[in-house]
């Protein structure tokens, strides 16, 4: 199961034009492509290397940050302690720095929120 979620079995030819793809979407990320013994690109660890990019830079350069903050893959749990409209700029500020992808918001709904299919309850 690792191998099918963690590696491209696409081929070397698609895995190029696929890193072409990534370069193109966003100005301040460069990939390139490092195989690993066996000739497989650990491809979660690309997404991961991308979300982290995404979000250190904007949190780090933002004057309020989350009392926590939660990711796996491209799912993040959070808690900002800073109000509504704050969350909104803060959601603007992260969306600023890449066009082609997106962060949004879902916010509880009678202490119930949804994080990787699991519903949890905010006491």
């Amino acid at each position: 199961m690792d191998d099918v979620y963690n590696n491209w079995p696409h081929g070397e030819e698609k895995l190029m034009d696929f890193t072409k793809h990534l370069n193109s979407q966003c100005d301040s990320i460069k990939f390139t492509i490092e195989k690993e013994e066996n000739d497989c690109l650990p491809f979660l660890d690309v997404l991961t290397t991308i979300m982290e990019y995404l979000e250190k830079n904007p949190i780090d350069s933002f004057p309020l940050k989350p009392k926590w903050w939660l990711r796996y893959v491209d799912d993040i749990y959070s808690n900002w302690p800073h109000g509504e409209e704050k969350l909104i700029d803060f959601t603007k500020h992260l969306n600023s720095q890449c066009d082609s992808i997106k962060f949004t918001i879902e916010k509880k709904e009678n202490n119930f929120l949804t994080f990787l299919d699991v519903l949890t309850t905010i006491m």
